[in-house]
């Protein structure tokens, strides 16, 4: 007889429990498409390029104007938006940029050969 009240108690909780609706965060779509085309140029300029002979080719030449034009655009949005997909702020924090100057050169010392005579 002692437990017959405890099993309703969980569900009477359960029931008087409300949970929130979703938080939807904007997403930045404009950010995102200048990211690729971005990306997408400069990728094409790096792998096309010797193949093409660099910057003799039409080609060539127009992808790095799209990926120089665009990584613009890019900066300038993405410091201006509300909610950018890619926070440029961040680098307003001198450890963040302390780690991403350290980063490459531990990781370029961590793949060379020192031998100390």
């Amino acid at each position: 007889m002692h437990g017959m009240p405890k099993i309703p108690s969980p569900s009477i909780t359960f029931a008087s429990y409300r949970q929130p609706g979703p938080v939807r965060n904007p997403f930045d779509v404009v950010g995102l498409v200048l990211l690729v085309i971005w990306v997408a140029a400069l990728q094409l300029v790096l792998d096309e390029g010797k193949n093409r002979d660099w910057f003799a080719s039409h080609e060539i030449v127009v992808m790095s104007i799209v990926a120089a034009l665009s990584f613009a655009m890019f900066l300038i949005w993405e410091l201006h938006e509300k909610h950018p997909i890619v926070d440029l702020r961040v680098f307003r924090h001198r450890g963040f940029n302390a780690a991403v100057s350290v980063l490459p050169i531990t990781r370029g010392l961590s793949h060379t050969d020192i031998r100390i005579a």
